[in-house]
């Protein structure tokens, strides 16, 4: 019996998986040469789900908290913005017994 869990137990962690996906935009207007790019923001946020629907349960979203987190450690000055934020998805799956989900959120800081 010990033998026939443990086996089991390594099959579900050898069923594990990670799938990561991202997309860009930017919202400043970087057609003229008025600028110069100072640094790099860069926001986390994430959360754990139990059996694959239990957890997670937050009135804000993961973006939401991951851009948040990136505004708070940036500590922008007068005429900075940020352009170009990337958002990069990570699902890390321990079928079936939990998923964990990354969001990892980054942006140019630039100077006008």
């Amino acid at each position: 019996m010990k033998r026939t869990v443990f086996f089991a137990i390594i099959t579900m962690m050898a069923m594990s998986c990670t799938i990561q996906k991202g997309y860009m935009t930017s919202n400043a207007s970087l057609q003229t040469g008025n600028f110069k790019i100072v640094g790099i923001a860069k926001g986390h946020s994430s959360t754990f789900y139990f059996f694959m629907m239990f957890g997670g349960m937050s009135d804000d979203g993961l973006v939401f908290k991951a851009k948040q987190d990136m505004y708070d450690k940036a500590k922008l000055k007068d005429n900075q913005a940020i352009a170009n934020i990337t958002v990069d998805n990570s699902w890390s799956y321990f079928f079936p017994l939990m998923m964990h989900h990354d969001i990892f959120i980054s942006g140019d800081i630039i100077q006008f």
